[in-house]
């Protein structure tokens, strides 16, 4: 009995040291989880649908304004608060708290507001506002507007990526009038230190940098004008084919790839950022905005007349998942 009594103790005591050497192990060789993406894409009935990258569904709606028409998107660089415009007159630019998910702030800015961006350390937020030929500059910690640049027709803006100036696609008349311009701002200083011509009759109507901000992409009514920064000119302006209505440039996280939406054409096409060329594009129906996860592994596209998101591999442009958003989905942006 005595033996039997001490053989099983000793093997309960085996067996809980091997199970705890076990679970020790688990516990050093599991990888942490990382945490999925949101992606905050504008409804056209003035809310916001929010979905889960992870698993490619929308999981709440937020309501921002039921008496205006929403337009742009832009996230600030922790992801703590969205901006969104109003394409109305005046103008207007909602502040939303993105751990609540509640609009904190309403900001006032010139008629018709088309784009909206934000400087990379989150200081500042800049507006465009087409109607009358300005560049709001609202300071992000007392959400009040703090300046305004004289440009003309201004439309889509990026920043660069060391957030030293902003570029704003402008022109000096109606499209395919007059010569198109990206009117380049000092971020510090708010001032106006150049203007890069993309040609005449090509109104700049979007652009993207990349991400080492060696070159500024920007689409105008039928080409893809290249821009080198350190230059400040246009290198290079690939055709874009039978392209119809060009609405969005997006520019790949590694830099490789720059992809263009063309709603009209219900066409995506795919430029080496390297050389310049097309090298693919693939045809679905009416894409107008688009976003990449963080991580680069997915590319959101919305498509309004269908009222879905469809979400593509971006190396071999299948479709993976397709979210219903309704009505109207539009711009989108992910938190970091």
């Amino acid at each position: 009995m005595e033996n039997t009594k001490k053989g099983f103790v000793v093997g309960r005591a085996r067996g809980s040291c091997l199970g705890g050497l076990a679970l020790l192990l688990i516990l050093l060789t599991a990888q942490p989880v990382a945490a999925s993406s949101l992606a905050y894409v504008r409804r056209g009935d003035g809310k916001l649908a929010v979905i889960d990258t992870a698993t490619h569904t929308v999981v709440d709606t937020v309501t921002i304004t039921m008496k205006a028409y929403l337009n742009g998107l832009a996230i600030t660089p922790d992801g703590a608060y969205v901006y969104i415009i109003g394409n109305v007159n005046p103008g207007y630019v909602w502040v939303l708290d993105t751990a609540t998910r509640t609009v904190v702030d309403t900001i006032v800015v010139g008629n018709r507001p088309v784009d909206v961006a934000i400087t990379p350390d989150g200081a500042f937020v800049y507006v465009t506002s087409y109607d009358v030929h300005k560049l709001s500059i609202i300071d992000a910690a007392t959400h009040r507007l703090v300046d305004e640049v004289a440009v003309r027709y201004p439309s889509g803006l990026a920043i660069t990526p060391d957030g030293a100036y902003t570029y704003v696609a402008s022109t000096d008349g109606p499209p395919k009038s007059f010569e198109g311009h990206l009117i380049v701002i000092d971020t510090a200083t708010h001032d106006r230190v150049d203007s890069i011509g993309v040609g005449v009759g090509q109104h700049p109507q979007h652009l993207a940098f990349t991400p080492d901000g060696t070159f500024a992409y920007a689409i105008t009514v039928s080409t893809l004008a290249v821009i080198d920064t350190a230059k400040r000119r246009m290198i290079a302006s690939p055709s874009l084919g039978k392209v119809r209505n060009p609405i969005e440039v997006a520019i790949h996280p590694d830099g490789a790839h720059a992809y263009i939406a063309d709603a009209s054409g219900s066409t995506i096409l795919v430029f080496d950022t390297a050389t310049h060329t097309l090298v693919n594009s693939v045809r679905l129906l009416d894409p107008v905005r688009m976003a990449f996860t963080p991580d680069g592994s997915y590319l959101y596209v919305t498509q309004p007349l269908l009222n879905t998101v469809s979400v593509l591999d971006p190396e071999t442009l299948e479709v993976v998942a397709t979210i219903p958003v309704a009505p109207g989905p539009g711009n989108i942006v992910m938190t970091p």
